[in-house]
C-alpha cells in the first residue's frame, strides 16, 4: 500500500476536529505537517542568486519533504491506532466523550 498524504483540506479537517475536542497529540502532528509544507513551499519560491543559493534551497525543499513525508506516515497510523474513519477523516466517538469527560473533570476540580 502506498503511503499517504494528506491534502491541506484533510489536515485542517482532522485538526479543526482535534482542537475543538482538545486532543493534542494528532494536532501537532497536522500542524508539523503544515509548516513543512510552508517551508517547502518558500524554498520553492525563494529567489536564487547563486548557484550556491539553488543548492540550499533545494537542499532545504527537499529535506522538508522527505521529513513531511515521515509525518504523513505517522498520522496515518495514529488516525488507524485511534480508529478514526478513513474516509471521512472523522474522530471516533469514544475519543470525543474521553476529551470532553477530562475537560468536565478539570472542571471540576
Amino acid at each position: 500500500m502506498a503511503p499517504r498524504s494528506f491534502s491541506n483540506e484533510e489536515v485542517t479537517h482532522i485538526l479543526e476536529q482535534v482542537l475543538v475536542h482538545q486532543c493534542a497529540c494528532p494536532s501537532q502532528l497536522c500542524r508539523v505537517i503544515l509548516a513543512l509544507r510552508e517551508l517547502a513551499q518558500y524554498e520553492r519560491d525563494c529567489l536564487d542568486r547563486t548557484a550556491t543559493d539553488v543548492k540550499v534551497h533545494y537542499a532545504i525543499e527537499k529535506a522538508a519533504e522527505a521529513c513531511e513525508a515521515i509525518m504523513n506516515a505517522c498520522l496515518a497510523e495514529v488516525l488507524e491506532l485511534e480508529g478514526w474513519d478513513p474516509v471521512s477523516l472523522s474522530m471516533p466517538d469514544y475519543l470525543k466523550e474521553h476529551q470532553l469527560r477530562l475537560v468536565r473533570d478539570n472542571e471540576a476540580q
